[in-house]
């Protein structure tokens, strides 16, 4: 897989953040303590609540590289010739009808406006060879690639010919590839029963339900079989590699709790040899750490998949006006999820999903606890993919409802509307563009801190400071275009901008443009991206004029 494939697929699932730091200052965290004057002197900032720090993490650490499907078509196999044996010549005759054996794939008036051409005046018998050819033609046009037309031995008594329709049924079917897989687990979801005639299409069609729905990837191969009219069906299975490692560095942090961090992605895959995923993922800087562990199994044949996970994260903020106080945080949430695919073709792909979570986190001041904020949520989501030839997108929408209660008792129960779309053009080999955009809406004011849409960063505006302000609603997009100066190196422009809404202030504003430049290096085994932001305005007062981000990857093995 090339750079700019492993870009594209990790970019289809959302861009992931890289850290704690990186998760600062999605939601505002107001913590009292018992007196009210350490209440007024104790005030937790919009970037320092330790359970919004982890509900970014959650959001954008990395998810399972989708997979990569088979280039070509995903059913294979020796097809009928149209054209070959056909003998000129001979006697003629005059037919009056043409009789088919019955099908299961082609319509008697699909037949009989082949047959019509060749009734009521004198033809040879390469009329009729050319008339079964046409019918095997039909055959291919509609994708069925083992069933034939024959014109067998006869004495042509009354005007009456027949054809035979020789429609192959399932022999015998052979799987390989597949040591990280049950056999039965992949049969299981395939149509295939022996001594069924074979529907080429169906097929076609569950392979690429199949491989748009697990991460193990099947072509199939028809092939004949030991008699006549029997098809066997060999099956290649492509599996991802058992174990993989990623190794980020970056500095990408928020620099309250240090720009400086590092992170480890581990992929299990398979472990029950149920295409069933274990990742592990941590994010250090020197002011935090967060570790999650989640799973998630397929629990039915047409591809509905339940997940569950559990994060805990600990904080310190080590920089900034608040670092004297000795601000500490920590947070936990498990989650649980449903997701059950509506639509998997070659090209489309639509999933619906409900998830539910509950977190708690605790800020200290001083050694003080302020007290937990408590948020459980329940959403709902639905995913729209597509992949053409020269260009893919990707919708990510989502519904929640949250219940929340902070140190000073204040419930809030608000909807909430996100959403994220990706989307990449190809306009020539070396030049391409692509388009990245982040939304929330809810019409409540002041919403809890876990629920907050966070701006500015790697991920939303470059420019500006990670997770720098914050606000109930607002969008944000990230317009590059690239230029592929080699097949391990791509240079960028880009232009970044967002807008978010909030009680005070009302509205705030984001743009910023820059530059920057991907390689990669040992076969995709090392990964790096460096940029340049120049922002546009002005929205914290110790704003720098320019921020750079770079990042370096190891995937291994």
């Amino acid at each position: 897989m090339t750079y700019r494939s492993l870009t594209r697929a990790q970019k289809l699932r959302l861009p992931r953040r890289s850290a704690i730091g990186r998760s600062l200052a999605i939601a505002v965290g107001t913590a009292m303590a018992a007196s009210s004057a350490l209440r007024a002197a104790t005030f937790v900032p919009p970037n320092l609540n330790p359970g919004a720090l982890q509900q970014q993490t959650l959001k954008h650490k990395p998810a399972p590289a989708p997979a990569s499907q088979p280039a070509g078509p995903v059913l294979s196999g020796q097809t009928p010739s149209t054209q070959s044996g056909i003998t000129e010549g001979g006697p003629a005759f005059t037919l009056s009808r043409i009789a088919f054996s019955s099908s299961k794939f082609l319509t008697p008036l699909q037949l009989q406006a082949l047959a019509q051409p060749y009734l009521h005046h004198p033809i040879h018998l390469a009329d009729l060879q050319k008339l079964v050819a046409r019918v095997n033609a039909l055959y291919l046009k509609e994708g069925y690639l083992t069933a034939r037309a024959i014109l067998p031995p006869q004495k042509i008594t009354g005007g009456l010919v027949r054809i035979e329709l020789v429609e192959g049924k399932l022999g015998q079917v052979t799987l390989k590839g597949n040591s990280a897989t049950w056999p039965s687990y992949v049969l299981s979801r395939l149509p295939l029963k022996a001594g069924q005639v074979v529907n080429d299409r169906s097929l076609a069609d569950s392979l690429n339900f199949f491989n748009r729905t697990n991460s193990v990837q099947l072509k199939a191969a028809l092939q004949p079989g030991k008699t006549f009219g029997l098809t066997n069906i060999l099956l290649y299975a492509q599996e991802p590699r058992r174990l993989t490692l990623d190794l980020d560095v970056d500095n990408y942090g928020n620099p309250a709790t240090g720009r400086l961090e590092g992170s480890e992605y581990l992929n299990v895959y398979s472990p029950l040899k149920l295409d069933d995923r274990i990742n592990l993922y941590s994010v250090q800087s020197q002011g935090g750490i967060d570790n999650s562990l989640s799973y998630s199994i397929p629990i039915t044949t047409w591809g509905t998949r339940i997940g569950v996970s559990y994060e805990f994260s600990n904080i310190h903020i080590i920089n900034g006006a608040y670092s004297g106080i000795d601000v500490r945080g920590r947070s936990w949430q498990v989650d649980g999820s449903l997701t059950q695919p509506l639509l998997a073709t070659q090209h489309w792909y639509m999933q619906a999903g409900f998830d539910y979570s509950y977190n708690s986190s605790h800020t200290l001041v001083g050694g003080l606890d302020l007290g937990p904020t408590n948020v459980s949520r329940e959403s709902l989501g639905l995913t729209m993919q597509g992949n053409f030839s020269r260009g893919a997108l990707s919708l990510i929408q989502t519904i929640s409802y949250s219940r929340g209660a902070d140190p000073l008792d204040n419930v809030q129960h608000p909807f909430i509307y996100n959403g994220n779309f990706y989307g990449f053009f190809d306009f020539t080999p070396q030049v391409y563009a692509s388009l990245l955009s982040g939304w929330q809406y809810t019409p409540t004011n002041g919403v809890s801190p876990v629920e907050l849409f966070q701006m500015g960063g790697p991920y939303s505006v470059r420019g500006f400071q990670t997770d720098g302000i914050t606000g109930d609603s607002g969008f944000f997009s990230q317009l590059e275009l690239h230029y592929r100066a080699t097949t391990f190196a791509d240079a960028y422009v880009f232009y970044d901008g967002g807008v978010l809404f909030s009680q005070y202030p009302t509205e705030q504003h984001e743009q910023a443009m820059g530059l920057g430049a991907r390689w990669t290096f040992l076969k995709d085994h090392i990964t790096a991206n460096t940029w340049i932001g120049f922002p546009f305005n002005r929205v914290l007062p110790d704003q720098q004029p320019y921020i750079i981000g770079a990042q370096l990857v190891f995937h291994l093995p």
